[in-house]
C-alpha cells in the first residue's frame, strides 16, 4: 500500500514522488486521463526548483525542452 498518494501532480509533485520512491516510500500517482497531457500549466521554474529537481536527473531535459 502506498504511503504517499498524489492526484494531478505537476513537475514538482512528480519530483517529490521520485524522491520519496528513491528513499523506499511507496508512491501512488493517480490521473483521470489515460494519456499524457499535451499542455502544461507550468509557466517557469525558479532557480531553486531547478536545483531541487537536479537530484531526479530531469533538469537538463527541462532546460533543453523549455521555451526561453
Amino acid at each position: 500500500m502506498a504511503r504517499y498518494s498524489r492526484r494531478r501532480c505537476g513537475p514538482v509533485g512528480l519530483a517529490v514522488a521520485l524522491f520519496l520512491d528513491s528513499h523506499g516510500v511507496g508512491v501512488r500517482l493517480v490521473d483521470k486521463s489515460d494519456h499524457p497531457s499535451t499542455t502544461s500549466w507550468t509557466q517557469f521554474f525558479n532557480p531553486r526548483s531547478l536545483e531541487l529537481l537536479e537530484a531526479s536527473g530531469v533538469t537538463a531535459n527541462i532546460l533543453k525542452e523549455s521555451h526561453s
